[in-house]
């Protein structure tokens, strides 16, 4: 629920506080990898939005750190450093 709460305040174009509830679900299910992942990429993607680049490249390399470069997190995240 969580995760989607975030998703929530995306569409709503509440980057920063979409941020603190992705970060949230990273932070309160580190062992469940898809949650985790892909909660970290999303916060990675709302730092793009709101032009935070070096927070947002900051995270992209935490994913590829945690998950794996050849994982398909890492492979997002790393798609994500090639565009910044």
């Amino acid at each position: 629920a969580q995760y989607w709460i975030g998703e929530s305040y995306c569409g709503l174009d509440l980057y920063e506080t979409a941020i603190t509830e992705f970060l949230k679900v990273s932070y309160n299910y580190p062992t469940i990898t898809d949650w985790a992942a892909s909660a970290e990429l999303r916060a990675g993607e709302c730092y793009l939005r709101l032009k935070q680049f070096t927070k947002a490249r900051s995270i992209f390399q935490r994913v590829i750190s945690k998950f794996g470069a050849g994982s398909n997190y890492g492979r997002q995240a790393s798609e994500h450093l090639k565009n910044l």
